[in-house]
């Protein structure tokens, strides 16, 4: 009976060992991967670590900087002046890692930082007596639309640009100035994001091609896209332009009672399109209330539509008088069309937008309607190397590199297998 205990004990004894020993071998073989792997894992981002601190020879940047600068730019290709000329970053670092992790082997993506760009917009506005309503109507609305919107995480700018020639009273009893400021009490409220400027004609605009009168809305955008807004052009910003007139740009007082447009008109839409595409500006054109739907079809038109009464305080014989003045005649009825296909042409041409409006009131909803839902264009990433696989065990990588010129910084993900 001892002996039977003892062998049994004996027998429990030596698998208690026999287990413990495979156990031993078994958490040696697992630690040995491990560090193993671990050990793989540190070479490879070592070598990562050391591609990324490597030089490009022509620009004498870091791999870093040049990711750094291409996330920035939104380009893979920098260009560096005349004497260096262009860096292919994407070229430079695929050379690099097929080296280092095998070609095919890995895939490397980086993005801009999320900022928001600011939104600069230039609004030119058309300062003649008709539209006094829609003048009013931004000078009350404006800002707390803006409000609104920078409450909803816009970040805008806007500066007003009233065109040079009238600057008259007009809209009745009110007294409307059609300038920036008057003694009608209804004045832009200026802000650090809102300003508002009265065009000069002549030297005095500062301009190349400064507009001519209170309509010439296409040389109007040339100058304020010279000018630039109150703040000054931002590098990164997207700039939007905003035309608000009821006429053909340069003005439809044409002659025989006609609306073919002459070469002045023409000249003023082409200079107000060409600085726009040059300069990367969008346009969004609204074209206010003609009175074309208050004429019956124009034959005879004296429209009814939005009339306005003048202060006419400086002609001896109307002296205190107000005068009604029908400004919508046959020629501007039938110019209705010809202003549509202008502002058409020049939104369309600069990636904008064409508004049509019938009353004041739907100015602000279109300028609304504007700034909600203009956008930064697609996000950008740099990327190189090859897809990852599915069927692969897949590892990771990410640092943290400074973007150049912005203080911020963005991270690069990078993965390899084998």
């Amino acid at each position: 009976m001892e002996m039977m205990g003892f062998l049994i004990l004996a027998v429990t004894i030596t698998g208690i060992i026999l287990l413990i020993k495979y156990q031993l071998v078994g958490n040696y073989e697992r630690s040995f991967s491990a560090l193993s792997g671990r050990q793989e894992t540190e070479g490879l981002r070592s070598g990562i670590n050391s591609i990324l601190s490597t030089t490009e020879e022509k620009s004498g940047k870091s791999m870093v900087e040049l990711i750094g600068t291409a996330v920035h730019n939104e380009k893979d290709v920098i260009y560096f002046g005349p004497v260096i000329g262009d860096v292919d970053v994407k070229e430079e670092i695929e050379w690099r890692f097929d080296s280092i992790l095998g070609h095919g082997k890995w895939y490397l993506k980086a993005k801009p930082p999320k900022i928001i760009p600011p939104i600069q917009v230039i609004m030119i506005l058309d300062s003649s007596a008709s539209l006094c309503d829609d003048v009013k109507e931004i000078k009350q609305n404006l800002l707390p639309t803006i409000n609104d919107l920078i409450k909803d995480k816009k970040n805008i700018t806007a500066t007003i640009y009233m065109l040079p020639g009238q600057g008259e009273e007009c809209c009745g009893e009110e007294k409307i100035k059609m300038k920036c400021e008057g003694d009608d009490g209804i004045n832009i409220e200026e802000t650090s994001y809102l300003h508002c400027l009265d065009f000069e004609t002549g030297f005095g605009s500062g301009c190349t091609r400064p507009p001519e009168n209170e309509e010439d809305w296409g040389r109007g955008l040339s100058c304020a896209i010279q000018k630039g807004p109150n703040e000054g052009w931002v590098d990164d910003s997207i700039k939007v332009g905003i035309v608000i007139s009821d006429e053909v740009s340069y003005g439809s007082e044409l002659k025989d009672d006609s609306c073919d447009l002459n070469q002045e008109n023409q000249d003023s839409l082409d200079i107000g399109i060409n600085a726009a595409k040059n300069f990367g500006l969008k346009v969004f054109s609204i074209k206010t209330n003609t009175g074309k739907s208050c004429c019956n079809e124009c034959e005879n038109c004296q429209s009814e539509c939005n009339i306005c009464l003048m202060w006419y305080d400086d002609v001896p014989d109307w002296q205190d008088t107000w005068v009604e003045r029908r400004y919508f005649t046959k020629v501007q009825c039938s110019c209705d069309q010809e202003l549509e296909n202008q502002m058409v042409k020049i939104s369309e041409e600069t990636g904008g937008k064409f508004y049509t409006v019938q009353k004041a009131e739907e100015v602000s909803e279109a300028i609304r309607e504007i700034l909600t839902e203009i956008e930064s264009k697609e996000d950008y990433f740099l990327e190189a190397g090859n897809s990852r696989p599915e069927e692969k065990n897949i590892r990771s990588y990410t640092i943290t590199i400074p973007v150049p010129y912005t203080g911020e910084y963005t991270d690069v993900n990078i993965y390899y297998w084998s």
